[in-house]
């Protein structure tokens, strides 16, 4: 799993094919589908993204931000509860706090 993050940001689509295949020898693996999942919210499949999400929330802040940002153009609602949590469980996710702000005004 090592090598998939080690690549997220320069090479998507290597770091795609390694956590796919450690998620398929590993499927309970929290951190896999994390992994997943970015590179799903990254891609712009925000439905794979927030069921891959909705799986490791023992990640905490950085996963209920990641939620939110999946579903805020099409539940504007339920993104400010996952964003409120995220910044619950930590007020310095900044992240968190601009998505609500721009979640609030699409509500």
């Amino acid at each position: 799993m090592r090598n998939a993050v080690d690549v997220v940001e320069t090479d998507p689509d290597a770091a795609f094919a390694l956590a796919s295949k450690y998620l398929d020898d590993n499927p309970d693996d929290g951190y896999a589908k994390f992994v997943l999942g970015y590179l799903y919210l990254k891609g712009g499949k925000w439905g794979i993204a927030y069921a891959l999400f909705s799986q490791c929330t023992q990640y905490g802040s950085e996963t209920y931000n990641n939620m939110g940002m999946c579903i805020d153009t099409v539940q504007p609602f339920k993104s400010v509860e996952l964003f409120k949590k995220a910044l619950e469980l930590d007020a310095t996710n900044n992240l968190a706090r601009i998505n609500l702000a721009v979640a609030y005004m699409k509500c």
